[in-house]
């Protein structure tokens, strides 16, 4: 529990921090300047998660099954560095050539180049250590750490339009000091050497995670790139906005899975299905009974969501936030048949052949819908891809490991979410301002559900949960 809570502190400082700078930043910047960075910092983005070759997964896997044997475990994080050290290098010389010789990058060279660092530093993105040796404490220390910082300049730094570049600049230094700040943290706690090394022990693992890493790329970021080529800076501003608010919440639906996830890896290694049964039941009931409400909120209140956070200019964003606000349920399951089952399971093709699914989905409605739909056409194809990767992991998990999922609860949090309807009426018929009538609505439909799962239902892992926390 203890655990949890620190990573639910460290989720939430992220989300807090996220709101609050990207409100600031859309409401000076505009939607045209902010569709300009997003773009800078999604293409670098995408080059970090490559060179990453899916060691944020695989690290967090490996780590959790070493974590108390420091000479394997300094082994194993020393050839993960110089694995990814090696790959980043690569990448950012592809990157480098990339803005160099792609023409609609040259125009905005300065800062696709600053975008770089981001680019430049990913081999240092430690994060995977401290959650496979589940340091969830200092990780939420360091959070608000740096975040506070980052918000104080933003506040200070970004006050019109002629600061984008100061934006960027913002946003890179911010990741710079966290790694930094990882990598000062590892003292004494594991070795670096670059004797005797067993590099290719990895490699086939990595490469297979690599693939779906790239795949997942795609329909994640690749979307962005395609709405930027084949419409402008400004359509990219409005739907960035609208993925960026709805998958805000998303480290929250699935905080649980990150904590869970060391102790998933061993259970399945040890063979022990009683453990893995009890961690899958919480997990599936946490990401039904919080994901379904929070996408149902996301769906009925996107109008005053983007009034609060944005601004007027962003009104056109709305059908698009509206498609994609089940995207926080549907990457909860998802999280959980691909993330916290395939890949543990050592099923990765199965989770590779569900993330190139995911792929073709999202290049054919991307091609097909971006130029005549726009922003709402990426929409649609973002929550297809999504919605089609996590319907095949399932698929695949039904198949291969014995695990079965409680969808009664998916049932009644639906059924409630339903009287969200009236309560959107009620608040909307009120003459007052955005923030009052979201405020409102937020405390009203979130006691409304609770009360009736906690004192209607006895919904049980509420109950629990509960209890532990009186005890």
């Amino acid at each position: 529990m203890q655990k949890y809570l620190s990573n639910l502190v460290y989720v939430l400082s992220n989300i807090l921090f996220t709101v609050v700078t990207f409100s600031w930043s859309t409401k000076v910047l505009g939607k045209e300047l902010i569709g300009q960075a997003q773009a800078v910092l999604i293409l670098a983005q995408y080059f970090v998660l490559i060179a990453a070759i899916g060691i944020p997964i695989y690290g967090v896997v490996e780590v959790a099954k070493v974590a108390k044997d420091k000479i394997k475990l300094s082994k194993l994080f020393s050839e993960l560095v110089v694995i990814n050290f090696i790959t980043t290098a690569f990448m950012l010389l592809v990157y480098l050539a990339v803005i160099s010789l792609v023409k609609i990058y040259q125009q905005e060279f300065t800062l696709y180049l600053i975008g770089g660092g981001l680019v430049f530093i990913s081999f240092t993105t430690i994060e995977w250590y401290y959650t496979g040796t589940e340091q969830f404490r200092f990780l939420a220390f360091r959070t608000l750490v740096i975040r506070s910082v980052s918000l104080i300049a933003l506040i200070a730094l970004v006050r019109t339009k002629d600061d984008l570049i100061i934006y960027l600049l913002i946003n890179v230094l911010t990741i710079v000091a966290t790694n930094i700040w990882y990598l000062f943290n590892l003292r004494g706690k594991v070795n670096i050497w670059f004797k005797d090394l067993d590099l290719r022990r990895h490699i086939p693992a990595l490469l297979l995670l690599s693939t779906s890493t790239m795949t997942v790329c795609i329909y994640t970021f690749g979307d962005v790139i395609l709405v930027k080529f084949l419409t402008g800076n400004e359509v990219v501003g409005l739907y960035s906005t609208a993925i960026k608010l709805n998958k805000m919440v998303i480290p929250i639906i699935i905080s649980l899975a990150t904590v869970l996830l060391p102790g998933i890896s061993r259970s399945i290694a040890g063979q022990d299905q009683l453990s893995l049964e009890k961690m899958m039941d919480s997990s599936f009931a946490f990401i039904s009974l919080l994901g379904i409400p929070v996408s149902a909120g996301l769906l009925v209140f996107a109008p005053e969501m983007l009034y609060v956070f944005t601004s007027t200019d962003f009104v056109d964003a709305i059908p698009a936030m509206r498609i994609t606000a089940g995207l926080a349920f549907v990457i909860g399951l998802g999280n959980i048949f691909g993330l916290q089952l395939l890949i543990p399971g050592g099923f990765r093709k199965q989770y590779l052949i569900a993330t190139l699914f995911g792929v073709g989905i999202s290049l054919g409605l991307n091609f097909l819908l971006i130029k005549p739909l726009h922003e709402t056409g990426a929409a649609i194809a973002m929550m297809a891809a999504e919605t089609g990767v996590t319907l095949v992991c399932f698929y695949y998990i039904r198949k291969r490991i014995p695990i079965n999922f409680n969808w009664k609860l998916v049932l009644q949090a639906i059924g409630i979410c339903l009287l969200f309807l009236p309560i959107a009426w009620l608040v909307r018929s009120w003459d007052t301002k955005p923030l009052i009538r979201l405020l409102v609505a937020v405390a009203s439909c979130a006691g409304l559900y609770f009360a009736i799962l906690i004192f209607v239902l006895r919904e049980r892992h509420i109950l629990e949960l509960l209890q532990r926390k009186w005890r």
